[in-house]
């Protein structure tokens, strides 16, 4: 395979287009978009947009029915149930519950589960 350069604005337009062909949010695919970038930017390519034609993939051949759980078990620790999604959707949703519930609590745990 022949390497090139491309712009950053181009390969997150080029990967918002097919992302949002899949049927994701707006949300969700800038959620992604931003993660894969990041992760080119801090030169770990392996993590970055090279993992967009599985993502692509896996969203053609298994269509996402249901949304992200939240799931309070008890007190402090609460379950996230990504119910197939994108893990890097699953885990900001996840962190951001985590955040939420350290306002509440001395100490909290949130656990992800179900999520490719």
């Amino acid at each position: 395979m022949q390497k090139r350069n491309i712009q950053i604005k181009e390969i997150t337009e080029l990967s918002q287009k097919a992302l949002l062909k899949t049927g994701l949010t707006t949300f969700d695919v800038d959620i992604i978009i931003q993660h894969l970038l990041q992760e080119e930017l801090l030169d770990k390519g392996s993590h970055g947009f090279y993992r967009l034609p599985n993502i692509l993939k896996y969203l053609k051949n298994n269509k996402i029915s249901a949304d992200i759980e939240i799931n309070k078990i008890e007190g402090n620790c609460t379950r996230i149930n990504g119910n197939n999604n994108i893990g890097l959707i699953v885990a900001q949703k996840a962190c951001t519950t985590a955040i939420m519930e350290a306002k509440n609590h001395s100490i909290t745990m949130t656990v992800a589960t179900n999520y490719i």
